[in-house]
């Protein structure tokens, strides 16, 4: 096994809702675009189906899945965690400049306290 194939799961013991809901649905959306070149609009492996285009927890028009379609699904789930943690300092300190009007010092640290 390979270090892309690892996946780290949550130490609280809660669990995720990566493993039995979003982990099948984005590898088949990237199956699907992969293999067909198509963007699937309806899931058959779901009970008698379900649509896809209509459900606003199906993240398959989301920008940053499509890392999904080149990289295995371990690691990208890890680039999408580290992806919003880093846009999430980014965001907040072009907050704090912007709306809040800060300095810039503040506004690194506001980002850094929000990352």
């Amino acid at each position: 096994m390979s270090r892309l194939d690892l996946f780290l799961a949550p130490r609280s013991g809660l669990g995720t809702d990566i493993a039995y809901r979003h982990w099948p649905d984005l590898t088949g959306y990237a199956r699907a675009l992969r293999e067909q070149g198509r963007i699937p609009l309806w899931d058959d492996a779901v009970a008698l189906g379900r649509p896809l285009a209509g459900d606003p927890g199906v993240l398959w028009l989301y920008p940053l899945d499509l890392i999904f379609l080149v990289a295995p699904p371990a690691a990208s789930f890890t680039l999408l965690a580290v992806a919003h943690v880093f846009l999430s300092g980014v965001l907040a300190m072009w907050f704090c400049r912007t709306a809040l009007q800060a300095s810039r010092g503040a506004a690194l640290v506001g980002g850094l306290a929000f990352l």
